[in-house]
């Protein structure tokens, strides 16, 4: 069976997605406040961004990490996919749950918020395209 286009498409674009996240995740190791502030963070959104748990940056990276695997997974039509793709959007939902115990989305405002869900959505997204490709037989 010849593989359908939207698979190479899905692949490469949740890849690109993923390793642009990988990006923001290494940039984002070792910033302190003060790194927060002179990017225009004001003092309190800065200590609270700076305090996410290491846990939630752990979920962060490996969301990212497993998000690049899983998008090759669906790339090469492996249904392995699937449980590599959940596993990556449960890293990006520990991600969220620490920025909520450490109160950033009150002290940063929507926009925080908004890059947090639009990241679950996500990788979301890719867990139904994976399931649909195995449904379709087209991810084996």
């Amino acid at each position: 069976m010849k593989t359908p286009t939207w698979v190479g498409i899905v692949g490469i674009i949740g890849l690109a997605w993923n390793v642009l996240v990988l990006v923001q995740v290494v940039g984002s190791v070792g910033r302190t406040a003060a790194d927060f502030v002179r990017q225009g963070s004001s003092a309190a959104a800065a200590d609270a961004l700076a305090s996410v748990p290491l846990w939630a940056e752990l979920g962060f990276a490996a969301g990212a990490i497993l998000g690049i695997a899983g998008c090759l997974l669906i790339a090469r039509r492996d249904r392995r996919a699937i449980p590599v793709l959940v596993a990556s959007t449960l890293g990006y939902a520990l991600l969220v749950a620490g920025n909520v115990a450490g109160g950033v989305f009150a002290l940063t405002g929507g926009w925080h918020l908004a890059v947090n869900l639009i990241l679950v959505v996500i990788a979301v997204d890719l867990v139904v395209v994976a399931i649909l490709g195995v449904r379709r037989n087209i991810l084996t």
